[in-house]
């Protein structure tokens, strides 16, 4: 699994030297974000050999004589990741099937056309290894055929259209328990995922894959809103761009209430489960030296299995604690 680079989208004939340095810029702070996590990137060499501006290539933008005006932090950023880039066709375990032997692809619809970069994409997704284009422009879903076989490709540039990329890639790479462990951190970066949550296995009832759709829908919508909910300050039930968190202290009941206008049923325990010894011992988890109790558990099913989290800590870098996932943890009187 990795990002390639769409060479075929540097073109910069119709922009001027403003518009030249913010496509540029936002094409490193994607590659930034990207490296960050520990995701690959590939490029091909037609990136640096191609003209994109009027009969300039990618390294003559570093000229004067280009006209595109890069900073001089623009040029030695994107130098630096030129000169240390993975290049797909010096792959050594080999090229994916269909590579050599495909050499067009339809995107979108439109017109069979030669992209080496897009190929390769496709041609990974071939044998079920999710792979996606980074984009100066491009961005979004689009159909790629080749060969009358068809597959749904992501280009990227955002955080959201990343994430849509990872969380896809589950479904891609064969949706299973395994699977999520895998790419939970990619997928779900504001969440803390415990090594005990893994060790533990899948403990749903029926298994992970009757619970696969609702299970993601509550870690999507935690990822993107959980900090918010358990830290922002009254009384505002709803998200919203223009408040913090990490500044509040709502009570239970608003919490509730934030989680149900997010469509989830994520709800604390009662008092007497955390006065039986036994009960709140299986709902604690070690974190960073520390004992949490996670209490809040949304309900997956009205009568079993329950994903249990904690409030950010410090302990998790102030994500939300994805700590225990199960079919029933024991009640006072089983």
């Amino acid at each position: 699994m990795a990002f390639v680079v769409d060479s075929s989208d540097w073109n910069f004939d119709d922009c001027g030297r403003a518009q030249i340095s913010e496509r540029v810029e936002g094409f490193l702070s994607a590659i930034d974000t990207i490296l960050s996590r520990g995701e690959e990137v590939w490029i091909g060499s037609d990136l640096q050999t191609k003209e994109i501006l009027q009969d300039f290539t990618l390294w003559d933008l570093f000229s004067p004589e280009s006209g595109a005006g890069l900073s001089r932090e623009i040029c030695q950023e994107l130098s630096a990741i030129l000169n240390a880039a993975r290049y797909y066709e010096d792959e050594v375990d080999g090229w994916p099937p269909g590579f050599e032997a495909l050499n067009q692809v339809s995107i979108g619809g439109e017109e069979l056309t030669a992209n080496l970069d897009v190929l390769w994409a496709f041609c990974q997704r071939n044998i079920r290894s999710a792979c996606a284009l980074i984009g100066l422009t491009k961005r979004g879903v689009y159909p790629v055929s080749s060969n009358g076989v068809s597959h749904d490709l992501h280009w990227v540039n955002s955080e959201e259209e990343r994430l849509g990329f990872w969380r896809d890639a589950i479904t891609v790479q064969g949706d299973s328990f395994a699977m999520l462990e895998r790419l939970a951190s990619h997928a779900y970066p504001n969440l803390y995922f415990p090594a005990s949550l893994w060790r533990a296995g899948d403990q749903f009832g029926g298994g992970y894959h009757s619970q696969s759709t609702e299970l993601r829908k509550y870690l999507e919508r935690l990822d993107s809103f959980g900090a918010w909910v358990f830290t922002a300050p009254p009384p505002d039930e709803n998200f919203s761009l223009n408040q913090s968190s990490g500044t509040g202290d709502p009570s239970s009941q608003l919490v509730i209430r934030r989680f149900a206008c997010l469509g989830l049923d994520i709800v604390p325990e009662k008092p007497n489960v955390a006065a039986d010894n036994d009960c709140k011992r299986a709902r604690t988890i070690t974190l960073g030296g520390a004992e949490l109790y996670c209490h809040w558990h949304g309900r997956l099913q009205l009568w079993a299995n329950r994903v249990h989290i904690h409030p950010p800590v410090p302990q998790s870098g102030g994500k939300v604690i994805v700590g225990i996932m199960k079919d029933h943890l024991p009640l006072p009187g089983d």
